[in-house]
């Protein structure tokens, strides 16, 4: 039998590297040192712990493999007498699919064909009556092979980690993002906790288990993760670089939320530069918080279902892909709002900020986030977190604890428990000194000796903001060319809630809740009226067809809009679609509703002036008057779109607010029937309520002196 030589060796390694050179010319300076070093050993089946910086090119170590094989496969008398598997795979554990997906595009760089094995892949094959298992197991078809911790552990995959084929062609198993074995596998998804076993107990002997990650500190935590993947004392390769980001501005910015503005309000001082951005949150209720405060801020002139988009698990893998794509080509998308599964190792090239709401519950998930931006080194891109004040005193309150000698082990675990942090999220938020600094002295950082400096005294081509304000660094984040047309509009804050009690121009509490509801019934029927009839409007929110920033400004001055023309304006500035259907119908609702609120007041008022002289009153007389002010005041009425009372159930309610919705009369008629209503009132009975005299009668229309 012919010897074969060893790729960690001079021989080996010249090999790789001539042959880098020819199947991607793209690359002119060929491998990174770390790569020519241990990528060999891959090629050898030994097994490999990759830790490195996010964009540093992990990635090869399960792309390079399979297409080293298929070069000397298809050109023999090229190279010298290597061990090549004829029909190389590698299988590539992911814990999203968004990140199988970029892993398969960007296989296509190295001439490799990929599939991802999830739910969708499945259901599609079936539709197609094609055994994918089968096809799988031949390796005829696929080089590159994406599937998730739990279809890892289905029968299927046994199946095909069992099947001789595959096992004579497999070259490398690759766990991606490792870090999740010991975050995401304790709770969130226990079948991260079986790849190790799984790798250990299917693959074959000579067949290479990789590791890699951005984020795994030294010590215990690393440790555990290679112990999982069957890692143990001499038997692996620990690869450990700076995952340090060179051109990135670590960012703290303390949330500033003031009165009468959205808690949000700071995400506008980043995006008016124009860049692209991916906003983190946590929760998919929190996307959809963020997606409806941006879009009351895109300009008129652009179109939100193209400035924006979101990422998460409700919407559809297809929407998600095309998500990916757009935000590297379209000069119209600018943000994508994305859940945690974003920041597992997603590759886009042209995003180059990042910013955190919140502070995610690790400072590897943080860190993990930002490595989303700033993948080309020609730009200066921020990672962004915006906290709570709270959250940063917490954080400082739990290092000073940690720092006490004295502290012991389980007083510091009820002090974690009772902060929600462990110490690298707490050092990090806590931190007054420099950001990057901290970040090395948590990952170990290699070289230590300069890394735990502050920007300065490292000498760092970027500066965090601690340094940058402490040596008056400034940097500019002007808009671009390409992003100079990427606008927004001005902060738009809502109306102060101090109330002026029986004011004539602004309304009270209870009116202005009362107001609110049938707002809000009135954009429903907006939207229910106008949504069926254009197929785009199925992707707007319910909030677009009313929005709560103009039900605001209109409850703010509910009491001074006196005629069409004011409300229109009003209108016209909050660029409302249907002023020109429904105007006309919505200051006729204010109109008759202003009638009940005067009204209103002017009985409370005469029965404050009677209750005036009597005030030593039994208790009885006191409950008396109080229901009777209840039942007058405190009870808000919710109008539908038919004018009827949904509250009292009467048929007959607010009669006349129908009579004004229907009616295309001026308003000289409208005044004239008021008029006539008032004539034919009659006296009206003791302790009868506004709400009964309505069903009754109408709103009574007069006229008030208005500032």
């Amino acid at each position: 039998m012919t010897s074969h030589l060893k790729w960690a060796s001079p021989q080996g390694t010249d090999t790789l590297k001539n042959i880098v050179q020819k199947r991607l010319p793209q690359w002119p300076n060929g491998l990174r040192d770390y790569q020519s070093k241990f990528i060999p050993r891959v090629l050898d089946g030994e097994k490999v712990f990759v830790i490195t910086a996010t964009g540093d090119g992990k990635s090869t170590f399960y792309d390079i493999p399979p297409m080293v094989h298929m070069e000397i496969r298809d050109n023999p008398h090229l190279y010298p007498p290597f061990q090549v598997k004829k029909k190389p795979v590698v299988v590539v554990v992911t814990p999203t699919k968004g990140l199988a997906d970029s892993i398969i595009h960007d296989a296509r760089e190295f001439g490799l064909n990929g599939i991802s094995y999830c739910h969708e892949t499945v259901s599609d094959y079936h539709v197609k009556e094609i055994d994918l298992v089968s096809l799988i197991s031949r390796c005829e078809q696929f080089q590159i092979i994406c599937v998730d911790p739990e279809r890892l552990s289905t029968k299927e995959w046994r199946l095909i980690l069992r099947n001789p084929t595959f096992q004579e062609n497999l070259v490398v198993f690759c766990c991606e993002e490792s870090q999740l074995i010991r975050t995401w596998g304790l709770e969130f998804r226990p079948a991260f906790q079986h790849i190790g076993v799984t790798a250990q107990g299917f693959v074959p002997k000579g067949v290479s288990i990789v590791g890699l990650s951005a984020t795994s500190a030294p010590g215990r935590d690393t440790l555990a993760v290679c112990h999982s993947l069957g890692m143990f004392g001499d038997d692996y390769h620990l690869v450990r670089r700076s995952n340090e980001r060179t051109n990135m501005q670590l960012i703290i910015d303390t949330l500033q939320q003031k009165k009468r503005t959205s808690k949000y309000a700071q995400l506008l001082n980043y995006l008016r530069s124009g860049r692209k951005t991916i906003i983190h949150v946590n929760t998919i209720p929190e996307a959809y918080d963020i997606y409806e405060f941006l879009w009351d801020h895109v300009p008129p002139t652009a179109s939100p279902l193209h400035r924006m988009r979101m990422y998460h698990s409700l919407c559809d893998d297809k929407y998600n892909r095309e998500t990916f794509y757009l935000m590297d080509n379209s000069t119209e998308l600018q943000v994508v709002i994305a859940t945690p599964g974003f920041s597992c190792g997603i590759n886009l090239k042209k995003v180059k900020d990042s910013i955190t709401i919140g502070f995610p519950s690790t400072l590897d998930m943080f860190y993990q986030c930002k490595g989303r931006a700033g993948r080309s080194q020609d730009v200066i891109c921020r990672g962004i977190a915006i906290v709570p004040k709270k959250t940063i005193s917490l954080a400082r309150k739990y290092v000073k604890g940690a720092a006490k000698k004295s502290k012991s082990k389980k007083k510091l675990e009820e002090l974690e428990e009772l902060t929600n942090m462990d110490f690298g999220k707490a050092s990090f938020l806590a931190e007054n000194e420099c950001r990057m600094g901290n970040i090395n002295d948590y990952y170990g950082n290699p070289p230590v000796e300069i890394t735990r400096l502050n920007c300065k005294d490292a000498n760092r081509s970027v500066y965090c903001d601690l340094c940058a304000t402490r040596h008056r660094v400034h940097y500019s984040f002007n808009p671009s060319e390409d992003d100079a047309a990427r606008t927004w509009l001005p902060l738009i804050t809502g109306p102060s809630h101090r109330v002026t009690h029986h004011h004539e121009t602004t309304l009270e509490k209870e009116e202005r809740e009362s107001m609110r509801s049938w707002m809000v019934d009135f954009r429903q029927t907006i939207w229910a009226e106008f949504e069926p009839l254009d197929p785009v409007l199925s992707h707007f929110p319910i909030a677009h067809f009313f929005p709560d920033l103009l039900i605001d400004e209109i409850l703010n001055k509910f009491l001074t809009i006196d005629s069409y023309h004011n409300l229109e304006l009003l209108l016209h500035r909050h660029h409302w679609p249907y002023v020109e259907q429904k105007g006309q119908y919505v200051f006729k609702l204010i109109v008759g509703f202003q009638d009940i609120v005067h009204e209103r007041r002017e009985e409370k008022e005469a029965r404050g002036k009677e209750n005036k002289p009597r005030k030593k009153r039994g208790r009885n007389a006191s409950k008396q008057a109080d229901q009777c002010y209840r039942s007058d005041v405190d009870e808000p009425d919710t109008i539908t779109d038919d004018g009827n009372n949904s509250e009292a159930g009467n048929p007959q309610a607010m009669g006349i607010i129908q009579t004004l919705a229907t009616s295309t009369s001026s308003k000289s008629e409208t005044q004239t029937a008021s008029t006539r209503v008032n004539q034919a009132r009659k006296p009206r009975q003791p302790l009868q309520s506004v709400q009964e005299v309505t069903a009754e009668y109408g709103p009574q229309r007069k006229n008030y002196r208005r500032n």
